[in-house]
């Protein structure tokens, strides 16, 4: 299965759908960051000092569709004592990662499909 992903900011990344218990080479993780204007999204930044180091070994163990976004309250109307409108997650985008298993004793961790390279199998 072929097709186009939009991850990232503006960038489509054409890739083919990994099959689970996939070998792969990963080379950043995926955090969620929290930005001073409210909005949450998902990155891969690069190495930084506490960062894992990279490129890591791992195995596809799922696929997952993340959302970036924010998270609208409701307002409180002082007027007549009210609250007005409903507390909700305002979806803005939504990205496709794999989640990648690398150790036994630890989470399998998010990542982007385009710091995804599968091992290729050599046959004797």
């Amino acid at each position: 299965m072929g097709g186009v992903l939009f991850s990232g900011r503006d960038r489509a990344v054409s890739v083919s759908d990994l099959e689970l218990g996939t070998r792969v080479t990963f080379s950043r993780e995926a955090f969620r960051v929290h930005r001073e204007d409210g909005k949450r999204f998902w990155e891969a930044p690069e190495w930084q000092e506490g960062l894992p180091q990279f490129p890591k070994a791992g195995v596809v163990v799922g696929i997952r569709q993340l959302q970036n976004g924010h998270q609208q309250y409701a307002r409180y109307n002082a007027n007549n004592y009210t609250m007005e409108g409903e507390d909700r997650w305002v979806v803005e985008e939504t990205v496709k990662v794999y989640l990648v298993a690398y150790d036994l004793r630890k989470r399998p961790v998010y990542v982007f499909p385009e710091h995804v390279k599968p091992e290729v199998a050599i046959d004797d």
